[in-house]
């Protein structure tokens, strides 16, 4: 379950997981990620990630996205069997600093 967001996610991604009152799962929080990418990313090995318990080494995928810039995807095991999924804009050309930003959320497996 998506256990925490903050607001660089919430602007990023346009989603707001405060706002529901069911818990947003691992599954979920991929399909609103999912929805502003291109295809062929490894949606699969993010949910395999996350749903794996234990300490795990780091990994990092690229994601491009629909409006043509590329996102970095970090994934760090926490205890006790958490997950840390960060999201970064990678460096582009002409877009300004202050508007790339890192967005962090905890990703704890659905039960």
């Amino acid at each position: 379950m998506l256990s925490f967001s903050n607001a660089a996610y919430r602007q990023m991604w346009q989603h707001r997981p405060e706002s529901t009152i069911a818990d947003v799962t691992i599954t979920d929080a991929i399909a609103v990620w999912k929805s502003h990418a291109r295809s062929g990313v490894g949606w699969d090995q993010i949910d395999r990630y996350v749903c794996t318990r234990g300490a795990r080494p780091d990994r990092t995928l690229q994601i491009p996205l629909n409006d043509g810039r590329s996102m970095r995807c970090s994934l760090s095991s926490l205890p006790p069997g958490a997950t840390l999924v960060r999201f970064r804009v990678a460096n582009v050309a002409g877009v300004p600093t202050e508007a790339r930003r890192t967005a962090n959320t905890d990703c704890l497996p659905a039960s």
